[in-house]
């Protein structure tokens, strides 16, 4: 980096960042605290992730993303063509630092940005300005600030204040945090889910009172509730048979969790998580009675509503970041959605068929969808001639037979 931009770099920081700022410790507490809900229980985005539901939505959209091919390819006048020399493909499909593969690298980063609202990388870059590196950034380590119509970013470990076109970052809608936005839903159903557990924790009873018309000393009240505590509450003390003395009565309390509707209600908080993530029911195994029909038909609109906007904010992102300028107009990179699209052995034949038969497509570029090697005299695109017009049918005759044909072609 050279000392005029270093230099420029520092005042912008200065200008943004009082100076004392530096020397406080690092909280991460302060940035993403564990935040009380309504519910009684107090989460953040890490903590959201005990919420079954939660995990699966963020799990199946980062690693679905992350398992799909990627390529750079160069725009050329009749197409497009793989390079796998760009510096930036390395990158991209096959080791972005020396900690870790691509998989783990888009997993890390897309599950960052649907937990916090944005998930960062430090580009490094060579001496040439090609990027060489990337490094994953903790979100509660970064900052962005807006400073004269420029966007910087202040980084924790960084003295300088960094330029946009040096961090590659994956922001959700507007960069809000789902799990924040939506805390008191997903604490319901954290909620919920810590009421099963003591509801079955203690046996599958609700708790009680015991009721007597004596006055208790402070030694018997003691030993009393000590007493019924070890041997008539928990799992394993779920059918004792309990010996009350001294008149002692027992009432049960409290509101039973088929009257409270309490797996009702996780069913419902799951159905509400999916809705923030728009992530089919089905997909993250909440449904048991869907039919293999609508599975497909939501598998379909996953692949449409729910990955193509990541996939194009990722594609955008890399171009703006990873490209250099001069390259931008010719190189794009691309994510491929034929794996999220394809339909069943059956279906994919006739689909197949029809591009073939009319054709759109080759059969080595067929064979190439199926991951299938080229053969020879497999790239000529072929059509039917099953159907021509009446009145060419004389000539077509002729020409099959080789002999002259007299009156009406039957």
């Amino acid at each position: 980096m050279s000392e005029t931009r270093k230099n420029l770099l520092t005042r912008l920081r200065d200008a943004i960042r009082p100076q004392d700022q530096e020397k406080r410790s690092y909280d991460p507490s302060l940035i993403y605290p564990w935040t009380p809900t309504r519910s009684g229980v107090a989460l953040s985005e890490e903590g959201a992730l005990a919420v079954s539901a939660v995990y699966a939505c963020i799990n199946k959209i980062s690693s679905t993303i992350a398992s799909l091919d990627l390529g750079l390819f160069e725009l050329e006048e009749n197409g497009k063509r793989l390079d796998r020399k760009h510096p930036s493909y390395r990158l991209v499909t096959q080791e972005p630092n020396e900690y870790m593969g691509a998989y783990h690298f888009w997993v890390h980063i897309i599950s960052d940005a649907l937990m916090h609202g944005g998930g960062y990388a430090l580009i490094k870059r060579d001496q040439n300005g090609a990027p060489s590196s990337l490094t994953l950034v903790p979100p509660d380590q970064i900052k962005a600030k807006d400073l004269n119509g420029r966007r910087i970013y202040l980084y924790r470990d960084s003295e300088e204040a960094l330029f946009n076109e040096d961090v590659l970052a994956i922001e959700c809608f507007r960069g809000i945090s789902p799990i924040q936005e939506h805390l008191e839903n997903i604490g319901l159903a954290y909620a919920a889910q810590q009421y099963g557990s003591s509801f079955f924790g203690s046996g599958g009873n609700m708790s009680g009172v015991l009721m007597t018309d004596k006055t208790l000393s402070e030694d018997q009240y003691r030993r009393l509730s000590s007493t019924w505590d070890q041997k008539y509450h928990g799992i394993n003390a779920a059918h004792a048979t309990a010996i009350l003395e001294a008149g002692l009565k027992y009432e049960r309390v409290g509101i039973p969790p088929e009257t409270a509707q309490a797996l009702q209600t996780r069913k419902y908080q799951v159905e509400e998580i999916c809705r923030i993530f728009n992530v089919p029911p089905s997909l993250i195994q909440m449904s048991s009675d869907v039919k293999y029909s609508n599975v497909e038909q939501q598998d379909l609109f996953f692949a449409k509503h729910t990955i193509a906007p990541w996939v194009s904010n990722l594609e955008q992102e890399m171009r703006r970041k990873l490209l250099r300028p001069v390259e931008r107009d010719n190189y794009e990179f691309k994510f491929s959605m034929l794996s999220l699209m394809r339909g069943d052995m059956a279906a994919r034949a006739n689909y197949y068929q029809t591009l073939l038969h009319s054709g759109v497509l080759s059969i080595n570029e067929i064979r190439g969808l199926e991951d299938r090697n080229a053969i020879e005299n497999g790239d000529l695109h072929l059509v039917q001639v099953n159907q021509i017009p009446l009145e060419a049918m004389r000539d077509y005759a002729q020409s099959i037979t080789g002999q002259e044909v007299d009156g009406d072609v039957q």
